[in-house]
Order: C-alpha cells, then structure tokens, then sequence
C-alpha cells in the first residue's frame, strides 16, 4: 500500500486503529508512554508498509539554554561620595 504524497501519523493511526499521540510515541522510541508490544509491533508495520519516512532534522534537537541574570543592588549614596580636591 505504497503513497505518493507524504505519510503522516495521523495516516498509520487511522490504519493501525491507534491515537496518533501513541504513534508518535512508538515511532520516537519512547520509553515513557506504556504501549503493549503487540500495538508497537502493528504501528511500524503499518508506518513501514505506508511509507513513512521520519522528518529530517535540520539542527540539533539540543537547543542551548538562555539564562537571564538580574541583580539588584543597594548602595549607600555616602559611600560612592569622593572627597573633592581643594
């Protein structure tokens, strides 16, 4: 059952009778979600018998971190005051 426009998840959902939220979860790998074997094994099938083709990443997944630093600081007037030079 091969597809000349692109495969979604949403496509092996409606063929395999999953969410697509749990084909994106087989399809990543994930450990974090609990899917049976058997619907495992029935999602690839499915996504490989469509076609599916993952989407390339064009950067890394590791997105670097920003971080913002705000200080507030209190400063006795006095102290900042210099003697003047007669």
């Amino acid at each position: 059952m091969k597809r000349t426009n692109k495969v979604t998840m949403t496509d092996i959902a409606t063929v395999a009778g999953v969410s697509q939220p749990t084909v994106s979860l087989v399809l990543s790998g994930s450990k974090g979600g609990k899917v049976s074997e058997e619907t495992q094994q029935k999602v690839l099938s499915v996504a490989k018998e469509l076609g599916y083709r993952a989407k390339k990443q064009k950067h890394s997944s590791v997105k670097p971190k920003k971080i913002a630093l705000i200080v507030n600081i209190l400063v006795d007037i006095d102290l900042l005051r210099v003697p003047l030079m007669r």
